[in-house]
């Protein structure tokens, strides 16, 4: 098996973290090959759309720290499925 190999390779490590972090890197690359990556996403939506999703991404990461970063954070997420749900329309009308 894959797994054996790599596990076989690994450096001993007397930290219980490197090894675990060895560990891990050894399954997720297994997985990787075994499986295979997926990406979903939609046809119909944009660029845009995706754009506005990864800046979303980012202010969520800082809604905690401040009022005006929750704020802005509501307002990626108003904005993004506001942008998808037009997308969906415009596929859906081209139809």
């Amino acid at each position: 098996m894959k797994i054996h190999k790599i596990c076989d390779n690994m450096e001993l490590s007397k930290d219980v973290n490197d090894g675990l972090n060895q560990l891990t890197t050894a399954i997720r690359s297994v997985a990787s090959e075994v499986l295979g990556t997926r990406t979903v996403r939609k046809p119909w939506i944009s660029a845009d759309t995706l754009k506005l999703a990864d800046e979303k991404r980012v202010a969520k990461s800082k809604r905690f720290e401040s009022e005006a970063h929750r704020k802005t954070y509501n307002y990626m997420c108003k904005m993004t499925k506001k942008s998808a749900k037009k997308d969906k329309a415009n596929s859906l009308s081209r139809q």
